[in-house]
């Protein structure tokens, strides 16, 4: 199954995918140009708003776009565009910031050699990438059919990646590294206390 017809159909079956807490955000200019890379159903979208940045919401699937503008109100001034962070719309140097929360988790690993670029070629000289993603000694490390190193394909044709940190520099390596951690915290599920894992990384573009 593509993958946009597996997130159009994820979406479409279950609705708002992404709950919780929003992401942390880093301080940025109030006029800065942001790029939130697979926004699915908005989850962050509010938060930034509140930012008062100039946002650009993307993601491949239009179901997961159109919950995300729920989100917001009419009067609020946001890009949404539906396109695959491989092939991005948009011309270079044009971003202060991308995001990147658990999407390259969900690419093989050439579209997340594809993407790291793309997300660099955006950027302005300056510009930072925020990475996001799950670590493997995350409990879901392992579940589903192994299609690549550390990659499960999941029910319903969705594949996840579980990151290294020492994976990330490989991966991002046409940018400078600033801050790279893994972060982890226990859940408890029936009783047994399971590990959740994600690794964070900030990487600046400089030519």
């Amino acid at each position: 199954m593509p993958v946009a017809n597996a997130w159009e159909e994820a979406y479409a079956r279950r609705g708002r995918l992404w709950g919780g807490q929003p992401d942390a955000l880093p301080e940025l200019a109030p006029s800065s140009s942001v790029l939130e890379l697979g926004c699915g159903n908005g989850k962050n979208i509010p938060a930034m708003l509140h930012r008062g940045w100039q946002i650009c919401a993307l993601d491949i699937s239009r179901t997961a776009l159109a919950l995300a503008r729920t989100n917001t109100l009419p009067h609020h001034s946001i890009a949404w565009v539906r396109g695959d962070a491989c092939t991005l719309p948009f011309c270079a140097n044009v971003f202060d910031a991308v995001f990147a929360s658990h999407i390259f988790g969900h690419f093989h690993r050439k579209a997340r050699d594809t993407a790291a670029f793309e997300a660099w070629r955006v950027l302005k000289t300056g510009g930072r990438l925020f990475f996001r993603g799950f670590e493997t000694s995350d409990m879901r490390c392992g579940e589903g059919s192994g299609v690549e190193d550390q990659t499960y394909l999941r029910a319903g044709g969705t594949i996840t990646h579980y990151f290294t940190e020492e994976e990330l520099y490989s991966l991002f390596h046409h940018f400078i590294p600033e801050q790279v951690r893994t972060r982890t915290w226990k859940m408890r599920i029936r009783g047994i206390d399971r590990v959740r894992a994600v690794v964070e990384g900030t990487f600046l573009r400089m030519d």
